[in-house]
């Protein structure tokens, strides 16, 4: 039986409370565009409405607060990258789960092309989750399965679009 600590993957890069930007801080510019962001959301407004232009009108804001724009930046950050880690942990998992339901010929299949792509070719590929679980899905079979699906319920489909419109006589005489 193949052994999970056969397959090495990349983690996802970023933690939950990584500094958001790279100085821990809001540059001058960030201030800046912070401040004056009424003002070019009023002016995108006013382009669209024309007549309203006159009624659209928007002031920089006067008494920003530049750390709780960086905190709510920040929370933002870490939305995204928790958001982004459980896809890839559920991307994961999902793969694993497959992959140990697979044969021992078509895992070993799989290990074996995990470690040309990730290891031993001149130009490695990234051991992501989603690489694994796309080469799970390929080998497996199961893309192969789920394609002729969607192209078999697209052609009936395109069948039931062609019986109602009955069989038509296209412009050089021949039924089509």
């Amino acid at each position: 039986m193949l052994e999970a600590s056969m397959i090495k993957f990349k983690r996802y890069p970023y933690r939950v409370g990584e500094t958001y930007g790279m100085n821990g801080g809001l540059t001058k510019r960030q201030i800046t565009m912070a401040i004056n962001k009424p003002v070019r959301q009023a002016k995108k407004l006013q382009a669209k409405a024309p007549l309203l232009a006159e009624l659209i009108t928007a002031e920089p804001i006067q008494d920003f607060d530049a750390k709780a724009e960086y905190e709510r930046r920040q929370a933002n950050h870490d939305d995204y990258t928790r958001y982004h880690r459980s896809c890839e942990a559920k991307r994961w998992h999902e793969a694993r789960k497959r992959f140990f339901e697979l044969d021992n010929d078509t895992q070993a299949k799989i290990i074996k092309e995990w470690e040309q792509l990730t290891i031993k070719a001149s130009i490695s590929m990234p051991a992501t989750a989603v690489r694994f679980a796309g080469l799970v899905d390929r080998i497996s079979g199961d893309r192969d399965r789920r394609l002729a699906k969607y192209e078999a319920e697209h052609n009936e489909r395109m069948r039931q679009i062609r019986e109602r419109q009955g069989r038509q006589i296209d412009m050089f005489g021949d039924l089509a």
